[in-house]
């Protein structure tokens, strides 16, 4: 069934966009609500600065974290892949740095996503696709960080982004976001506290699986081992067609070096098709509860 919107001339907001996207029911009807109720107010009046970082191509080996979007899932950070940036060669501006408990919400990709900056990114660099938000004293980013991941802030945020092949969330578009801000109960605080504590149970969290990956390690002998990853090397013909595989990537020494190491641990090992049932394409795990599931990257 078709769904579809009609807009008066004078409804076109000021004649800026005349894309049927813009004017999708769903974002008419979300404004309509946010409008009607009474503690309504936009980003950039809670705010002291919305900012969004810059391109930088000079990495070095050492330095200044530079932060980029795909650092940032809807789980938290993820510093699995990090660069780093000179501030001095690259002449970073102060405001694309980072300070602990600013919040950082994502311009590209997953758009929207929203974050309070922890103490160890304190003094990063942001790049061109995240945006810094620094709050007015006042304001409680623990309910804003809570609201801006809701689909009241992220069907805004999809509304105004801009973009053909890669959509991107627009400064003036975050600026004029529409935020529910109570001045009175205890919605604010209630919220806050939730998300306090969603944050403390995420810091012990890692701190954890820190603790249980060291200790693996050490009991594998590869707490200091760092596989030699090459840049030229050969593989031979046979290996390919056992194998099944033909690409490069595939024969890199490094990972044989990971291979030797646990074959080598003396309490000997196994492979995971052991330890695990193969199901089909189709399969349901709703229908199986009681069972355990893991998700593999």
């Amino acid at each position: 069934m078709a769904v579809f919107s009609i807009i008066k001339l004078s409804e076109l907001e000021g004649a800026k966009r005349f894309d049927a996207e813009y004017y999708k029911p769903e974002y008419l009807i979300l404004l309509s609500q946010l409008k009607n109720l009474r503690d309504i107010i936009l980003l950039k009046s809670i705010s002291n600065e919305i900012v969004s970082g810059s391109y930088i191509d000079k990495y070095f080996d050492a330095g200044t974290l530079y932060l980029r979007v795909n650092n940032i899932t809807e789980s938290g950070f993820d510093l699995s892949d990090i660069k780093f940036v000179d501030i001095v060669y690259s002449k970073i501006p102060n405001k694309i740095r980072l300070k602990e408990q600013n919040l950082v919400l994502g311009r590209t990709g997953t758009i929207g996503v929203v974050h309070i900056v922890p103490k160890n990114l304190d003094g990063s660099v942001i790049s061109q696709h995240i945006t810094k938000i620094v709050l007015k004293p006042n304001i409680d980013r623990y309910y804003l960080v809570a609201y801006l991941n809701t689909k009241f802030a992220r069907l805004q945020e999809q509304r105004v982004s801009l973009g053909s092949m890669q959509i991107e969330l627009t400064l003036n578009g975050t600026r004029n976001l529409l935020i529910f801000y109570p001045k009175k109960g205890l919605l604010i605080q209630e919220v806050s506290d939730l998300i306090k504590k969603f944050y403390n149970f995420e810091e012990k969290s890692q701190s954890l699986y820190s603790q249980a990956e060291n200790l693996l390690l050490e009991e594998l002998g590869l707490k200091d081992f760092k596989p030699r990853y090459k840049k030229t090397y050969t593989a031979k013909l046979s290996s390919a067609l056992s194998a099944h595989r033909i690409d490069a990537e595939y024969f890199q020494p490094a990972y044989e070096e990971v291979s030797k190491k646990i074959k080598e641990y003396p309490n000997g090992f196994s492979r995971l098709l052991k330890h695990i049932e193969n199901v089909n394409p189709n399969f349901d795990p709703t229908k199986y509860q009681s069972r355990l599931f893991l998700m593999l990257n």
